[in-house]
């Protein structure tokens, strides 16, 4: 069990990473070992919605998820001290740094009660890393290491309708239509 547990979380940090956001996890294989992590409040899983409606549980789908790691500090060590450093100095620009404020988010999310699911359809490029339920709305959230462009939440939010979509920036407070924009730390109001 104990070695299987060590492959899933090798498995976390080599998929959120990943430019395939489908986790290459086995879930008949491995469900007990990510449920014994689950347990042990190690990771979060976020549960794929291919249809996002309410209640968001009513419509997940078990074959795709994505393993989030509780303690975003672990996830850097876990990526070696290269990378601690790296954080703190500023300089990392790559797939990892949005990987790593994926996960903050991811963490965030769950200490203020939300459980986490995404959107993503079928073999779509299109992908929303975080979906909120809320009185029954459902509310998208898209993770931007630095202030990218939004194509999948603009389309979500043009096919959806939602009210309001949150894409989180390293950057300040705007609005754009239904898109409001606002910076990483805010999302503990979400």
């Amino acid at each position: 069990m104990i070695g299987i547990i060590l492959i899933v979380v090798g498995h976390v940090v080599q998929t959120l990473t990943s430019s395939n956001s489908r986790v290459a996890i086995d879930s008949r294989k491995y469900s007990s070992s990510v449920q014994w992590l689950c347990d042990a409040a190690l990771v979060n899983v976020c549960r794929n919605v291919p249809t996002p409606q309410f209640p968001l549980s009513a419509y997940d789908d078990d074959s795709y998820f994505k393993v989030y790691v509780n303690d975003t500090g672990l996830l850097c060590a876990m990526y070696g001290f290269s990378m601690k450093a790296a954080v703190v100095n500023k300089s990392l620009d790559s797939t990892v740094k949005g990987a790593i404020y994926e996960n903050l988010i991811a963490e965030q999310l769950v200490k203020n009660g939300h459980k986490l699911f995404y959107y993503k359809k079928g073999e779509s490029e299109q992908e929303i890393e975080f979906l909120i339920d809320r009185d029954a709305v459902i509310i998208p959230v898209e993770v931007k290491a630095k202030n990218g462009a939004s194509y999948s939440l603009n389309q979500f939010i043009k096919k959806y309708h939602p009210g309001t979509g949150y894409k989180l920036v390293d950057g300040n407070i705007g609005r754009e239509g239904e898109k409001l924009t606002i910076p990483h730390y805010l999302v503990m109001f979400l």
